[in-house]
């Protein structure tokens, strides 16, 4: 809580933890509190900016339960079956999802469809999906590789859409980023995403001697 919330103490972050009693709603009230105090962002922005608002505007587009979509998946390859379902032109993000995993007992209430998000993105941020690597770094410090074959295929869009269809079905997130990487998403502003950047996001070893060399010659002065 406190890497996505740097401008926030322990103490407040703890107090939102023990007064909400859930980590999603905390980062809900942590985050409009942040939005609120932001004296150069207009209303309208604000209301943008509110994470809970645009969660509870894209429930409110969402079709009832009766027309939700049933999917089987497989517990070993359930990241590939999502994957392949938010891949799919006739997705339509208004059509909420129900899970069955394939030779198991059970009725989705919830319970179903966010351990199969959990899973798929477990297996999709340690790059255990095979044939697809998207992230490196420490483990949740996790930044995008780029290659040609990811920007070809628009992995990342189709993976973002895996991310906002569960969040709006009060499924898990995707807490694995870097810093730097959830304030561009989040905001845009590469300035500020830059100033959240830390040389432990750095995986490429030339670079890292770079920034070793100039931190060293800092000191030295």
């Amino acid at each position: 809580m406190t890497t996505l919330f740097p401008d926030e103490t322990i103490e407040n972050v703890r107090e939102a933890l023990l007064r909400y009693e859930d980590v999603d709603l905390a980062a809900c009230a942590l985050m409009s509190r942040a939005t609120t105090d932001a004296d150069q962002t207009s209303e309208e922005e604000k209301a943008g900016n509110n994470v809970c608002d645009t969660l509870e505007n894209l429930r409110a587009k969402m079709k009832s339960s009766v027309s939700a979509e049933r999917l089987k998946v497989d517990e070993e390859d359930v990241a590939i079956d999502l994957l392949q379902y938010y891949k799919s032109k006739e997705f339509d993000p208004k059509i909420p999802i129900s899970v069955r995993f394939r030779g198991q007992p059970g009725v989705d209430s919830g319970g179903l469809l966010r351990q199969a998000f959990t899973s798929a993105f477990d297996a999709i941020s340690q790059n255990k999906v095979p044939g697809l690597k998207l992230f490196t770094g420490q483990e949740n410090r996790l930044t995008p590789v780029y290659s040609s074959e990811n920007l070809l295929t628009e992995i990342f869009e189709i993976l973002g859409k895996m991310i906002g269809h569960s969040l709006i079905q009060d499924g898990p997130g995707f807490p694995y980023l870097a810093p730097a990487i959830y304030w561009y998403i989040a905001t845009g502003d590469l300035d500020e995403a830059v100033g959240r950047a830390s040389h432990i996001d750095v995986v490429d070893e030339d670079l890292l001697m770079i920034l070793d060399k100039v931190s060293n010659d800092k000191s030295s002065k």
